[in-house]
């Protein structure tokens, strides 16, 4: 789409980008149904039936192993730079020999399997391997092994969560944690494995091929199976074990599916840092390229000074289509975009949305954008987020509709309820469906504290409709 109108010099500050239409994206009407109830709460429901979703995450993966053998599903930076590929039918096949080489030594649903270090081709693999055969694969912030004192953080989850294996892309780095936790668990590494008396190489777990045992185990996994064990941030305290079943994680994509139907138009690609370890890139960027048969760029950089050179560095060299981050990478990426047009072009020119959560997006950070859009495209790329949670999948309420405004988080998506109740003068929202977690591993008392009387859960969030004279608007965050 290109508008012919020439683009104005302004400061996008003042309005100017609201005249200009959006690049044209497939989106469904809003849906919404609103109960008022007597005592004051409001119950939101999208109309919309929820789609059926596949029993595991691993049957998208062995669809799309079937389906686009050779397409590459992640790619990551080795040792020397070059970009090393793994494709869906490779991700299959060493995800079977990894569920094989588990079952075989023992593991099983009874103890997760931990993953202390960050991104990476094994981690997937493992985290995929284990899943699948009834295994609850357990990330945790590299942070907790890598920069602390007492390891108090790391040290809570090995003893309360009991992982039966530990897997460390770099054994001399985890060694201090390591020894300083002694976790009774298996220890697995793929640099350095000698720096760690008896522990396992990663080449170990893909030795053998797999066998009738690990179709049996696959076979046996239900939408009840616990799949990932997430931990909350523990800013508060130590953190708590969110239990994400499979049914969380697989109804969760098709709920992202119905409400951005374009996903199934385009194989996304991403270039990608955020922690697998938290739910945004573990479950919502990490599944909607597996659902959607897309290719994850793994991004070395981060958001912060001397580490996002390598973030613009990557997106100077792949193509993507879509772009999900929090608002310190856009307050970083924009000024580079700025400066050097044909960067923008790369970044922008086959973006279909652009995503942010995690924080807010400031409004004039998101007119400069709209700016940078208008001059690569003539139009709008459309902006969107979502409010949710490590316990709601992650997102419940979703952005499925171009906005003018930073700030507005959407409405419920299909099979969801979104309950808003009243509370100290605000309007607390709380949410249930098949993408709410259960509750929390081995934690009780804080699983029923987290659900009201009719299993809604309580987020914490406060919420305002952005124009209550027009729900169909949205909400946003109060």
């Amino acid at each position: 789409m290109n508008d012919a109108r020439p683009i104005p010099d302004a400061d996008p500050s003042t309005g100017w980008t609201k005249d200009w239409p959006f690049t044209p994206l497939r989106l469904p009407e809003r849906a919404l149904e609103i109960e008022r109830r007597a005592n004051g709460e409001t119950v939101l429901r999208n109309p919309t039936p929820l789609e059926p979703y596949p029993v595991q995450v691993s049957d998208d993966l062995r669809r799309q192993a079937a389906r686009i053998p050779d397409r590459t599903f992640l790619a990551q930076r080795n040792e020397a730079g070059d970009w090393v590929h793994l494709s869906y039918a490779a991700a299959r096949d060493r995800a079977d020999r990894v569920s094989h080489w588990l079952l075989d030594n023992g593991h099983n649903g009874d103890n997760p399997v931990a993953i202390l270090s960050d991104n990476s081709l094994n981690f997937a693999v493992l985290q995929l391997g284990a899943m699948q055969v009834g295994i609850p694969a357990m990330p945790v912030s590299p942070a907790y092994s890598l920069m602390s004192k007492d390891f108090a953080k790391v040290r809570h989850a090995c003893d309360s969560f009991t992982p039966s294996l530990i897997y460390v892309e770099d054994a001399a780095l985890f060694k201090p944690a390591l020894e300083a936790v002694k976790p009774a668990a298996t220890i697995v590494a793929t640099r350095n494995v000698e720096a760690i008396a008896g522990a396992i190489p990663f080449d170990d777990l893909l030795a053998a091929g797999a066998g009738k045992a690990v179709e049996r185990a696959y076979a046996a996994v239900t939408g009840d199976s616990i799949g990932k064990i997430l931990l909350t941030s523990g800013s508060t305290g130590l953190p708590k074990g969110v239990i994400n079943t499979q049914r969380l994680m697989c109804s969760s994509a098709t709920q992202t599916g119905q409400v951005w139907p374009f996903l199934h138009d385009e194989p996304p690609v991403i270039c990608d840092w955020l922690p697998w370890n938290h739910t945004f890139a573990a479950n919502f960027n990490f599944n909607t390229i597996l659902r959607f048969g897309g290719t994850y760029w793994m991004d070395e950089g981060k958001p912060v000074p001397g580490r996002f050179e390598a973030t613009l560095r990557n997106l100077r060299e792949v193509r993507i289509n879509q772009y999900m981050n929090v608002a310190r990478a856009y307050d970083l990426l924009v000024p580079a975009l700025e400066a050097d047009p044909a960067f923008a072009e790369h970044v922008l020119g086959d973006c279909q949305y652009l995503f942010y959560a995690g924080a807010g997006l400031p409004q004039a950070l998101w007119d400069r954008i709209e700016a940078l859009s208008i001059r690569v495209r003539g139009a709008r790329i459309p902006m969107m987020t979502s409010l949710g949670s490590t316990e709601t999948g992650p997102p419940a309420v979703k952005g499925y509709w171009p906005s003018d405004r930073s700030g507005t988080v959407g409405l419920p998506m299909p099979g969801l309820e979104a309950k808003l109740a009243p509370a100290g003068g605000k309007t607390e929202i709380r949410f249930r469906g098949p993408n709410i977690a259960p509750g929390y591993y081995r934690n009780p008392e804080k699983t029923a504290e987290a659900f009201d009387d009719e299993g809604f859960y309580r987020i914490g969030d406060a919420v305002k409709w952005v124009d209550e004279a027009d729900p169909m608007q949205g909400l946003s965050f109060d």
